[in-house]
């Protein structure tokens, strides 16, 4: 306290020494100030004579302030800095800072403390590591001088003992060597007597009188005959009975006999190699399961759904068998059980239903309450764990019902169409799609559209999945019933593919990888799985997805329904044929039906 009591006071004489020095410079100032004014107005009044302007000067001289008003204002400011720092030394706890101090030094002592003892520590253990290191240094020098003479005494002793060893082991041998060509002898010696037995019975039953055989003899004696047969298949030569050919065939029946000897009878001959087997491969249903090289599971599956811009839809599509046109207040109650089943991934379709939503641009694919951007928002809401892809196309929202925008001959204008499309995708990626799939097969697109989104900075959280693959058919007339996108004229065979064109979808796929394709879809799938064979062929790193499409599904369920098979079995079967041909990937109208069947 006598600390900070000293220091009080001379921070507050020092102050008070300042404001005086400053208070008496001031007054000299002024008053020199005023002596200046005097003389200036005296001079004035001797060179001016007129009245009137001396009184206007000592009307100014009046009227001129007694001091000036930077000194003024210097002086206030210093007064208020006065005033600061005697109202900081009044209200600075003085105690708590000599106690911080204090702790501040304490601490600097304790931690040269610290330091000085950690030298000291650190400088004994580095004596001791060197002492410990030269008496291990010695101790290994003894006991490596140690190990080496034990092991030249023991290599002494083995050395005679190896000989000894060895003589005892030749003696061995030599008294072994008779008792082995004893028995040996005695073996080979009972060997060719049973053989000489069962030659000379297998000789009397060969040439016994047919009605004296046993049948059963018979019979082996038949499967003999053909094993013995010749490469021509000429029966073996019958003995005569000239001594020489009894003796020919004895000999010869005795080697047949030792070959037969050591085998055993089998009732059936397998020829060719045994890997032929194949049956015991696949025998048990799980075994079967195993040699497939991909089996269906639930997060394969991506189940379309379409969505109107009605308030309450829930529609059965006629055409396609169990589907629905629903709106976006339906498709949480919809989506929600399946779900819980294990849904992982649905594509949305969009369909306007109200008057006048249609134009020749398909203004509506984009708008923001427009079906699908409103079901997009929706599903991330409720289902965070649903991966939402988006089909991006203009034929459902077009007056005309073609996949882009048309020139004044009705033909495709594909620039435009790609930039209206591009636009449509990055729309549906930035209200939350994970993955935009342009159906509409023109030329161009996916750069186009692969551009747009690194633009806009969400290309790194977007999968672009391309229809790269799109044949033309008579395949998607039930989906075109549900989306309401037949084309009021014509058909898409000029930008879709002809069902014969392998090398043009091949040209397709290779130039949708090059374009910046995360997915490749072939589309339909099980008449095309060649093209899905290709295209996992020539994306080896890229997943391949398949679209079954809605004829396929329709056939199958009329199949089923006629009661040509079985629609579980089937829709198993024409799935996993999808897969064979290596898709990963497969857009069912099934998942539904596979969610429960693939769970039980």
């Amino acid at each position: 306290m006598g600390f900070v009591t000293g220091f009080t006071g001379g921070v507050a004489l020092t102050l008070s020494l300042a404001y005086i020095s400053i208070a008496e410079q001031q007054r000299r100032r002024e008053a020199q100030s005023r002596m200046i004014r005097a003389q200036t107005w005296a001079v004035q009044s001797i060179i001016d004579s007129d009245e009137g302007a001396r009184q206007r000067q000592q009307l100014q001289l009046q009227s001129r302030p007694t001091t000036s008003s930077m000194e003024q204002l210097a002086k206030d400011r210093w007064n208020l800095e006065v005033e600061r720092a005697v109202r900081w030394v009044q209200t600075t706890d003085w105690a708590a800072v000599g106690q911080g101090l204090e702790n501040r030094v304490a601490a600097l002592w304790a931690a040269t403390k610290v330091q000085d003892e950690a030298k000291h520590v650190v400088a004994k253990a580095g004596d001791e590591a060197r002492r410990l290191k030269a008496g291990a240094e010695d101790e290994a020098k003894g006991v490596w001088s140690s190990a080496l003479n034990r092991v030249r005494t023991a290599l002494g002793w083995s050395g005679a003992d190896a000989l000894a060893s060895a003589a005892r082991a030749e003696e061995r041998i030599a008294t072994s060597d008779s008792a082995v060509e004893k028995a040996l002898r005695q073996r080979f010696e009972r060997r060719d007597e049973g053989m000489e037995r069962a030659v000379e019975e297998v000789l009397r039953e060969r040439y016994r009188p047919l009605e004296d055989r046993d049948n059963t003899v018979l019979r082996g004696f038949l499967v003999q005959d053909l094993t013995m047969r010749d490469a021509n298949g000429a029966p073996p030569r019958r003995p005569g009975l000239s001594g020489s050919s009894i003796s020919e065939e004895r000999t010869s029946h005795i080697s047949r006999a030792m070959s037969y000897a050591s085998t055993t009878a089998t009732s059936v001959s397998i020829s060719g190699d045994i890997s032929s087997q194949l049956h015991g491969g696949y025998f048990h249903p799980l075994a079967r399961s195993w040699q497939a090289e991909r089996q269906l599971t639930k997060s394969m599956l991506i189940y379309p759904i379409f969505v109107t811009d009605g308030e309450d839809d829930f529609t059965l599509v006629p055409s396609l068998p169990g589907q629905h046109q629903l709106s976006v207040s339906r498709l949480v109650p919809f989506l929600e059980p399946l779900v819980h089943k294990g849904l992982r991934s649905v594509i949305l379709f969009g369909v306007p239903l109200k008057p006048g939503t249609k134009d020749a641009l398909g203004s509506a694919a984009d708008d923001p309450d427009g079906p699908v951007i409103r079901a997009i928002r929706q599903i991330r809401l409720r289902f965070p764990q649903i991966f939402i892809c988006t089909d991006v196309c203009l034929c459902e929202y077009t007056s005309h019902g073609h996949c882009g925008i048309l020139r004044d001959d009705g033909s495709l204008n594909n620039q435009l169409s790609v930039d209206r499309i591009s636009d449509v995708a990055i729309a549906y990626a930035k209200a939350g799609a994970h993955c935009v799939a342009p159906s509409d097969m023109n030329d161009g697109r996916i750069r186009a559209i692969k551009l747009k989104l690194i633009e806009e900075g969400i290309a790194h959280k977007t999968v672009l999945m391309s229809y790269s693959a799109k044949f033309s058919g008579c395949l998607y007339g039930p989906f075109r019933d549900a989306a309401g996108s037949a084309p009021s004229f014509g058909d898409r065979k000029c930008y879709q593919l002809p069902p014969g064109g392998r090398g043009l979808a091949r040209r397709a796929i290779v130039r949708d990888i090059g374009e910046g394709a995360d997915i490749i879809m072939v589309k339909p799938a099980s008449q095309y799985l060649d093209i899905i064979s290709d295209a996992k062929e020539l994306g080896k790193d890229l997943p391949v997805a398949a679209y079954q499409v809605s004829g396929e599904f329709a056939m199958i369920h009329a199949g089923a329904k006629a009661g040509v098979f079985d629609l579980k079995t089937m829709a198993f079967e024409s799935t996993e044929g999808i897969l064979r041909a290596g898709a990963t990937i497969v857009v069912s109208y099934f998942t539904p039906q596979f969610l429960d069947w693939l769970e039980h």
